[in-house]
């Protein structure tokens, strides 16, 4: 059996003597899978020999996928040749299973090893000597086809970025991943345990002429809150603001703080949302469309922002999370008129450690419009449920659809575009976190994402999604 080490050399070798075409990597991969049908063929007769059903079957629709007409497989599978020689499936296939001992299971194992080991070594050695032309995801393509033929094989997993452990051989990003959501999770916690409880404050003059009740003024160390929800929101509100600091310090590797003067106006609905509004005459016509679209509001020229949602827990959520759009821009440039994708994604992932819920809506695809209602539909589907959902939208999406997505501006954004930002930035910030910030930055800077991509990580949008397909199916 060659090694890798051995493949490498050969490689190597012949790369410097030949000159680079940009189809010789795909060439070179043609090659090697012409010899896999054969293989495949034998290997399922010897299943078939062994009473190994489910595996032949198995082998015989992996067959079809090459050779359509193979009479052999299509007998394997029960189908009936029907009028115009086309092949027909059983409307109720019967179940088969593997009834022979662990031996041969094991033998088949071996066997397979040793048909299709070849094939996978050509294709590891076209892999090897084409990757400076070859892009991400084609390389990442080709690797998984490997693992496919030979999975029980340890030097193509581990050379596949892959670790062996109680759970079986799963991505590096997923183990190291799960450590890293902890510290992640133990972050927050800590960051909010240390924020110190607030102070009563003065409300302000101007406050009272608005006519609203203020049942809330608080002051933290480095913010005020000013509510007419209920205390117990406000202080939420501004002891998940405090802590985001304390939390950006493990998630990103930033030291940051809140803007100077940050001041919560938190309303408790629509209609203090407009009594406030009205009692600010000098707000422009743009920034009150916005308060309107939104229910929420940087006050221009101060560090103070006013939201009022009717959900309480968005209630919590939105100052928290505009707090963390500031810090993310102040740092990396980064925000709703650049990488607006990536910016929401992040904030859906590091504001959840910290309020523990991830509310979004979906936007409608036109212009911004006059009518809040018209636009969002509020989806405050649990933690899971974002990520199983993040997995299906990768399996639906080509990388021509995942890239569109994630170059959308602010106003197209819907909601599966914030699902998959969210489980982007996840990745990143659990299963890459050295590479957060070469990312963010490449995205302030203006590159597109599939460039920022490249720059962080040498993955394109395709290489991304292949390798988060499995990361996700592992996490979740």
């Amino acid at each position: 059996m060659r090694t890798h080490a051995l493949l490498l050399s050969a490689c190597v070798l012949i790369a410097t003597a030949l000159p680079a075409r940009a189809d010789a990597f795909d060439d070179a991969c043609e090659a090697a899978r012409a010899k896999q049908l054969p293989a495949l063929i034998e290997l399922a007769r010897w299943c078939h020999d062994q009473k190994l059903f489910a595996s032949r079957d198995e082998l015989a629709r992996r067959i079809l996928e090459a050779d359509p007409r193979n009479v052999q497989a299509h007998q394997w599978l029960r189908h009936r040749l029907g009028p115009g020689g086309r092949w027909e499936a059983p409307s109720r296939p019967p179940a088969t299973n593997d009834s022979a001992g662990a031996a041969a299971l094991e033998q088949f194992a071996e066997t397979r090893t040793r048909l299709l080991r070849p094939i996978a070594e050509e294709l590891d050695a076209a892999l090897v000597q084409h990757r400076p032309n070859a892009a991400p995801g084609l390389r990442e393509a080709v690797q998984q086809e490997i693992l496919a033929l030979v999975p029980d094989d340890a030097e193509f997993r581990v050379l596949h970025g892959e670790v062996l452990g109680p759970q079986g051989w799963r991505l590096q990003e997923t183990v190291s991943g799960e450590r890293r959501r902890k510290a992640l999770t133990d972050a927050a916690r800590a960051a909010l345990a240390a924020v110190p409880a607030p102070r009563s404050a003065t409300v302000l003059a101007e406050l009272s002429r608005s006519g609203l009740r203020w049942r809330a003024a608080l002051a933290f160390p480095n913010m005020l809150v000013f509510a007419t929800t209920s205390r117990p929101e406000a202080e939420r509100i501004g002891q998940a603001c405090e802590a985001l600091p304390g939390l950006l310090r493990t998630a990103l590797g930033i030291e940051s703080s809140l803007l100077p003067g940050f001041t919560v106006f938190a309303l408790e609905g629509p209609d203090d949302g407009h009594a406030f509004r009205d009692a600010h005459p000098d707000v422009s016509a743009d920034a009150r469309r916005i308060w309107d679209e939104y229910g929420s509001l940087w006050l221009g020229g101060t560090g103070a922002l006013a939201t009022y949602q009717r959900l309480p827990a968005w209630r919590v959520e939105s100052p928290c999370g505009m707090a963390f759009r500031t810090i993310l821009r102040q740092q990396f440039d980064v925000k709703g008129t650049r990488a607006p994708f990536a910016m929401e994604g992040f904030e859906k992932r590091l504001v959840w450690e910290l309020v523990g819920t991830r509310t979004t809506y979906s936007q409608r695809e036109s212009e911004y419009a006059d009518d809040a209602g018209g636009k969002r539909r509020v989806d405050m589907s649990a933690d899971a449920a974002w990520y199983a959902r993040a997995a299906e939208l990768l399996q639906e999406l080509g990388p021509a659809d995942l890239a569109e997505r994630m170059g959308r501006p602010l106003n197209l954004l819907d909601g599966d575009d914030r699902v998959l930002g969210n489980a982007i930035a996840a990745y990143y910030l659990e299963g890459r976190p050295a590479e957060c910030g070469a990312y963010l930055t490449a995205l302030g800077e203006g590159a597109s994402p599939e460039d920022a991509l490249r720059k962080a990580s040498d993955l394109d949008i395709e290489a991304l999604r292949l390798r988060m397909i499995r990361w996700l199916g592992e996490r979740n």
